[in-house]
Formats: structure tokens, C-alpha cells, sequence
């Protein structure tokens, strides 16, 4: 999700043919409620129909959404030691000084 609405999470991920869709999830009713939610008149509207549509997708498939994150991070003369971590970040306890 790169935007803080589940329109932007729901489509991509769960509904037929979406760009994030990876696992080809598909679910006739999710893909009507989407539809009508990007239809919606107004916000609430349309995120009663996106809570409508994650309710039969946590049915059919529960999900967690995990969030991986780019650091940024430099380099410096003055340390010793630096490690990453498994998931790829800076392993702050690992770093020395000279």
C-alpha cells in the first residue's frame, strides 16, 4: 500500500487480475464489491463495500499485511563494525566504533 486507503491495498492484492495478486486470488463477490466501492458517492460509502469485500477475503484466505521498508544509511571512516539484520536493515546493537 503506497497510499492510506484499503482501496489501494484491496484492488491490487485481492481482487482478479490485480497487479499485486501473486497468489491469483479470485472471488466473483469481492471483485463486485471493489467495483462498487471505486463507484461509491462518498468515503464511507465506499469503504463500507472495501469492509464488505475484506470480510470475504479474511474467509476465504487471512491475510497480515507486512510492511518492508527501504533504509537509507551512510557510511563513515570512524566505525568498525556494521551489520545487517536478516530482513536487511542496519543491526544497530552490531555497529563499533573504531
Amino acid at each position: 500500500q503506497d497510499y492510506p486507503d484499503v482501496e489501494n491495498w484491496i484492488g491490487p492484492l485481492f481482487v482478479t487480475g490485480g497487479s499485486s495478486n501473486d497468489g491469483q486470488y479470485t472471488n466473483p463477490e469481492v471483485d463486485k464489491l471493489y467495483k462498487e466501492g471505486t463507484a461509491a458517492a462518498d468515503v464511507e460509502a465506499a469503504h463500507a463495500k472495501f469492509a464488505d469485500a475484506v470480510a470475504l477475503v479474511d474467509k476465504d484466505v487471512p491475510s497480515m499485511p507486512i510492511y518492508f521498508y527501504g533504509q537509507q544509511s551512510g557510511y563513515s571512516d570512524k566505525l568498525k563494525k556494521v551489520e545487517l539484520s536478516a530482513k536487511g536493515p542496519i543491526d544497530l546493537a552490531s555497529v563499533e566504533l573504531k
